[in-house]
């Protein structure tokens, strides 16, 4: 278990429940960071920096959120502004209306404070439900402990609003990057089916594998594994010399039924991992 991490806000699907094992398995010899499906950009936020850092996502929400709080003097005003948000019912209602119109006539800074909460105010991060889970002191404690070291983690952050196969191609010969992709799972192997903006359909997802099964940056991709029957991510990757590891048994938190199934954590890989990450993942489900 990490001591203390870095948090902007929960995030569905985020990698927050496994930051130790990613983290474990991110090469050191990389100069070039990148995580292309951000989320709530957990991994960013507590690796250790490299030359250079980028975080993307095609949401234009999230995109937002980062884009300011990475910005060294807009970061500073929209700290202030998300310090002073109330955990309120009817401003939920009221970002709800607003997202539902496109933001529409809504400055850059009050549609950050919007997103932000509908983010952190919804069931599960879902941006969809609002939940009264805890109290006005409660709320903006936590946003006290743990924003202003986003605010400070992300300065010298670049963030894009791009299609990640977009980038992939525009990076793939740089052998000293390393990449992130933790994309939206394949509908069939998920709880949920539709709980992101932007979805990946499987077209999609074929069109990344064909992206990256031979690129020369060092990547790794996360995902449910299929067991039963061949999964198209080792179809498409092995052969290309990647190797696939589990890495967490976590509950499927997208799920609405009672008891919840439980989801293994893959992640493949297109090189030899650390020495270190023999001490949190298990080495002995590697194929290749």
């Amino acid at each position: 278990m990490l001591m203390s991490t870095v948090k902007y806000f929960n995030w569905i699907g985020g990698k927050s429940r496994c930051l130790a094992e990613i983290l474990s398995i991110i090469p050191f010899d990389c100069t070039a960071w990148y995580e292309l499906c951000c989320g709530s950009g957990a991994v960013t936020l507590n690796k250790h920096r490299s030359e250079l850092e980028v975080v993307n996502d095609l949401d234009p929400e999230i995109y937002n959120l980062f884009h300011l709080m990475a910005d060294e003097e807009k970061g500073k005003v929209l700290l202030d502004r998300l310090l002073k948000l109330q955990y309120s019912k009817s401003e939920f209602v009221k970002a709800k209306r607003a997202q539902r119109n496109g933001f529409k006539n809504v400055d850059e800074f009050r549609m950050a404070e919007m997103s932000f909460t509908l983010i952190t105010q919804s069931f599960n991060a879902g941006r969809q439900a609002w939940r009264k889970d805890m109290s006005q002191y409660e709320y903006t404690s936590t946003l006290l402990s743990t924003l202003p070291a986003v605010y400070e983690r992300l300065q010298g952050v670049r963030v894009l609003n791009m299609d990640c196969v977009d980038v992939l191609r525009r990076i793939k010969n740089n052998s000293k990057a390393c990449v992130l992709l933790d994309v939206p799972y394949r509908h069939e192997l998920r709880g949920a089916k539709e709980i992101y903006r932007c979805e990946m359909p499987m077209k999609k997802q074929i069109e990344l594998l064909e992206t990256i099964k031979d690129s020369k940056n060092q990547k790794i991709l996360c995902g449910y594994r299929e067991n039963r029957g061949e999964d198209v991510y080792d179809k498409y990757l092995l052969p290309y010399g990647w190797r696939h590891y589990k890495i967490a048994e976590l509950v499927k938190s997208c799920q609405f039924k009672e008891v919840k199934d439980i989801g293994e954590e893959w992640v493949w890989v297109n090189y030899t991992l650390p020495e270190f990450a023999k001490y949190t993942i298990e080495l002995e489900t590697a194929t290749a």
